[in-house]
């Protein structure tokens, strides 16, 4: 490819071979970055098409890939995939637990043939467990582990279980085996061999996790209350997160958390002397009159007083397709326009990263079904067999040194310090601020730092900065988050940095980009969400900033508060979305750099990555049909993706195609019901659509008549996804349930401060092991890396006493 200044470069993974037999949203994405970084993707599909051709992005998940057409009930099939799969570099596949073995496909299957083969699986519920047979559909995952029944950052359950329509499973899945893969790649190098990769839509769940998986598992005399806060939550002034209406009803997200963030929100708004007079009266009384002030200007005038303050966090809601066209996007280039042969034109999201040495390649469309089937072939490659074992954790020998704070960017470096990495921590004398953002001191910031050490250090000194430049001379990669502007001036922007080792990868994991009309603007996980379409999804929003009208002033006070607390619910948060796509990115970076020799700048933002967590609505044709909506009511999709409430419990059915509706239509007849069969109005997928009210009704009083565990038992045996929602508080389950433990999803640590304790394990399984830390200190490791930087004793002492570096 031919670059914007005319030279020629290459793709981070030019030359690389992948084989996706994937079926689901989670392979799809992780082919699909492959391909974008410049991958052959050779896409298989049964005969008739993939069944997520019926939805319009799946154009976009399938872009530049190529088409082949293979039968895996037939000998013939399978001889056609095996032969791919020994000609590739790396096979995913999405078949639940013994599929693979059955069409001679499975990794050690291939292994004699191609022992440089990565194979990744991608599963539900893992590969072992209670549940590991069900069907690993998104809502599926989603009902049994808890999160349709758990308030957002809570150990509370709700009244009644409530549909997410976003796929954070299916995203996390997704990043879990890119990273697997792509560690995997790195590890196997010139001379070694490939491995067996495995990610499921659980593991990418526990991602999103934050904070109140700890509570239950750490003794309360080990809790040291700092204030007077609950259990791991913050303490903000009560207008600095307000959902509010303008006078032409656009909906805000503001995020001004950090005192000078409010103290700008109070000055554009004319606040600030009324907010002195009663910042101490009740939540809600401050917060409607702040909500009042909202609706007393347009959307275009509130923007123009926030651009004069540009310390305010803010953000209009938006949908997934309003925010292909969000400015910063553009500007960033993280949406592409690419010309499709059944949509026509179309608007699709970019590239996670930008790299500046080896960007992303987009283009090409989607291919037709079959469309490569005489052409498409991986020959197999005349190489000698790896000469080398696989050995240690995948990230073994990697240093990476991160200069970053909170969780949106440093959980990134968690998970890859998960698989084998050195993570350090550069942190200021006070450390970071996540650490302090509970009531209870270190609470918050521990699953941030698990695996890392802490060199606290004030880099602002001419001492400090020399620490600085030793660590970095010693390292392979460098993360940093912190604004364009301020790093820039405390020179760890990209240029110093690769000034001081050139052979870094060097990643800005930015909020919205290093410039742009956003770049100065502070961001939090509501307002990207909010900016890139997760809560207009979750409301079932079709519009949120095009096509809204003028409301009542106290209507729109009272929407905003209502409109605050429906979205309480939902489980996704951008922070974790932006950190999965950081881990993913630093290790893109790592292994261009071991393919090219050569280090370089890359950069992700939390708007662009969130943007991968509503893929399937972040596509735009004119002529495409709009991702379905959940009902205001969010119980699901339609009458055969939701949840319906059993004689006791609930149930969520998920229901996709037509061999399912058999089964669907059996079990029925099996537990008395009615022949769903007969009824003309269900007699293809086409009726049951325009019937979709009627086959609710029909439904929902037939599972009423039984148990949820009932419908689970009898739906199974006709291979159906009609499950029993569970009812424990999904950070409960994410720790204690059985399908966690017996799939090794969960480890020990011994922490500093909280002693031994359960964690969340990695988010992907290698052959090689993982390498589970437990959270760290302010600079526990401090006078430890300062010896290893050629630091005397006596040096160090003085360091310290000179208010260079600090340690417990």
């Amino acid at each position: 490819m031919v670059s914007a200044d005319g030279n020629t470069t290459s793709t981070a993974l030019e030359g690389l071979r992948v084989l996706d037999l994937t079926g689901g949203q989670a392979g799809a994405l992780t082919t699909m970055v492959l391909c974008d970084n410049g991958a052959e993707v050779v896409k298989v599909e049964p005969p008739g098409g993939d069944r997520l051709r019926r939805l319009p992005a799946y154009v976009m998940w399938h872009r530049g890939k190529l088409g082949v057409v293979a039968d895996l009930a037939t000998e013939a099939g399978r001889d056609r995939v095996r032969e791919l799969a020994i000609g590739a570099d790396v096979m995913v596949q999405d078949w639940r637990p013994g599929v693979a073995r059955r069409h001679g496909l499975a990794h050690p299957q291939l292994a004699p043939a191609n022992d440089r083969l990565v194979t990744c699986a991608i599963t539900g519920f893992g590969p072992r467990g209670p549940w590991a047979r069900l069907k690993g559909y998104e809502g599926v995952v989603a009902a049994k582990s808890g999160v349709f029944s758990t308030p957002s950052g809570s150990l509370d359950t709700g009244a009644r279980p409530r549909f997410s329509p976003i796929a954070a499973g299916s995203f996390g899945a997704a990043m879990g085996a890119l990273q697997g893969i792509l560690a995997a790649l790195y590890a196997r190098g010139a001379d070694g061999p490939g491995q067996l990769v495995e990610a499921s839509l659980l593991q990418g769940l526990t991602s999103y996790d934050l904070y109140p998986w700890l509570e239950p598992l750490v003794p309360p005399e080990r809790l040291v209350r700092e204030r007077p806060a609950g259990m791991g939550s913050t303490i903000y002034p009560p207008i600095s997160g307000i959902v509010a209406f303008t006078k032409d009803g656009r909906c805000i997200q503001f995020g001004n958390f950090l005192p000078h963030q409010l103290a700008a929100f109070l000055r554009a708004t004319d606040l600030t002397d009324w907010y002195r007079e009663n910042a101490g009266g009740p939540t809600e009384v401050v917060q409607a009159y702040a909500r009042q002030r909202i609706t007393e200007r347009t959307w275009d005038e509130w923007q123009a007083a926030f651009d004069a303050e540009p310390d305010i966090a803010g953000e209009p809601y938006r949908t997934a397709e309003e925010a292909t066209r969000h400015p910063q996007l553009v500007h960033n280039g993280q949406v592409v326009d690419i010309d499709d042969p059944r949509w026509g034109p179309t608007t699709q999201i970019g590239p996670l990263v930008t790299l500046e040495s080896t960007p992303a390649d987009i283009g090409e469309p989607a291919p037709a079904i079959g469309q490569h089937d005489r052409t498409a072939y991986f020959p197999r490659r005349d190489r000698p067999r790896a000469t080398r074992q696989l050995s240690g954790a995948p990230l073994a020998g990697v240093t990476i040194v991160e200069l970053a704070w909170f969780y949106a960017a440093p959980f990134g470096l968690a998970l890859l310090a998960d698989l084998g990495a050195r993570v350090i921590k550069v942190e200021n004398l006070a450390g970071d601020p996540h650490r302090s953002q509970s009531g209870v001191r270190e609470f918050a910031g521990v699953k941030g730092l698990q695996g890392k050490e802490s060199l606290a250090v004030d880099t602002r000194t001419a001492e400090g900065k020399e620490i600085l430049h030793r660590l970095l001379r010693r390292a392979d990669m460098v993360m940093r988050n912190f604004r364009e502007e301020a790093s820039v001036r405390t020179e760890v922007d990209a240029a110093s940095l690769l000034a001081v080792n050139p052979d870094l990868f060097y990643l800005y994991a930015a909020a919205y980009g290093s410039s742009g009309p956003s770049a100065m603007r502070p961001a939090y996980a509501p307002t990207i969400g909010v900016g890139v379409g997760h809560q207009a999804l979750q409301l079932g929003w079709e519009h949120a900033f095009d096509d809204v009208t003028a409301m009542d002033p106290d209507e729109a006070v009272q929407l905003g508060e209502l409109t605050q607390q429906r979205q309480a619910h939902s489980l996704v948060n951008a922070d974790s979305g932006a950190a999965l796509g950081v881990g993913t990115a630093m290790l893109l970076g790592l292994l261009a750099t071991q393919r090219t020799g050569t280090g370089q700048a890359g950069q992700t933002s939390m708007l662009g990555t969130n943007a991968y967590t509503v893929s399937e609505a972040f596509f735009v044709a004119a002529d495409a049909p709009r991702h379905p909506r959940a009902d205001p009511d969010a119980y699901g999709l339609g009458a055969l993706y939701r949840l319906y409430p059993a004689a006791t419990g609930w149930v969520f059915l998920a229901v996709t195609d037509d061999e399912e509706w058999g089964g669907l239509a059996a079990t029925v007849r099996d537990a008395g019901g009615p022949d769903l069969d007969s009824d003309p109005r269900f007699r293809s997928a086409a009726h049951r659509e325009s019937h979709d009210t009627a086959l609710a009704a029909v439904l929902a009083a037939t599972i009423a008549g039984r148990t949820a565990a009932e419908w689970e038992a009898l739906s199974t045996a006709h291979d159906v996804a009609c499950v029993e929602v569970n009812d424990q508080p999904f950070p409960v389950f994410t720790t204690q349930h059985p399908a966690m433990v017996e799939n090794g999803f969960v480890g020990e640590v011994e922490h500093p401060l909280f002693g031994r304790h359960r964690r969340h394990g990695a988010i992907v399984t290698m052959e090689q092991p993982a390498t589970l830390g437990p959270g760290c200190l302010v600079g526990q490791h401090t006078r430890a890396i300062l010896r290893e930087l050629g630091y005397s004793e006596s040096a160090i002492d003085g360091l310290r006493a000179r208010g260079v570096v600090t340690w417990p």
